[in-house]
């Protein structure tokens, strides 16, 4: 009996639970940039006009992909974020077993055609990994937070617009602003 318990003692650590996470890390921050641009418009006499800038830059990034430390051969994934307010969101993916990654999650970017899987704070994301024949391969769950790290001043930057739509357009205008602007 002492044999068959050592024997089973030395086999846990291989039957291990696989660790499931984004391949960046479960911790996401952004950070929020903003400032004014002196736009200058030139070559048709369009005079000047202020443009107020704002952005936000994610770190690591704000897409990633699931991964495992563990070889897992399946064909899907499907997230379940539980949001610290109490809301959820689900997003299911393909999984590349080449790769043992799923595909490109959307972690933090709301858009008018797609929803982020986490809000800020800290979020309860349970997977669930399925081979082609439906059946579960893997699942669990684990925390992935994502935190608001600051707001940045960024200088007042002048901004040349060499033709009228350019100097009308404020994402262009924005666009060459955070290229050319300092921020704190």
């Amino acid at each position: 009996m002492k044999l068959l318990l050592s024997v089973f003692a030395l086999m846990l650590p291989a039957l291990g639970h696989a660790e499931v996470g984004f391949s960046n890390g479960n911790r996401i921050g952004s950070t929020i940039y903003r400032g004014n641009a002196n736009v200058i418009c030139t070559g048709g006499g369009f005079g000047t006009r202020w443009v107020t800038c704002s952005g936000i830059d994610y770190t690591p990034e704000s897409h990633d992909v699931l991964t495992s430390d563990q070889k897992i051969t399946a064909k899907s994934v499907e997230l379940l974020s539980h949001h610290p307010d109490g809301s959820t969101r689900k997003k299911s993916m393909k999984w590349d077993s080449k790769k043992n990654e799923s595909g490109l999650v959307n972690l933090t970017t709301s858009t008018l055609l797609q929803k982020p899987l986490l809000e800020y704070g800290v979020n309860k994301v349970d997977y669930k990994i399925t081979g082609s024949d439906k059946k579960v391969v893997s699942s669990g769950s684990f925390n992935a937070e994502f935190v608001h790290l600051g707001n940045r001043s960024c200088s007042t930057t002048t901004i040349y617009a060499y033709n009228y739509n350019d100097c009308q357009n404020d994402s262009y205008i924005c666009n060459q602003y955070f290229h050319q602007a300092h921020c704190n």
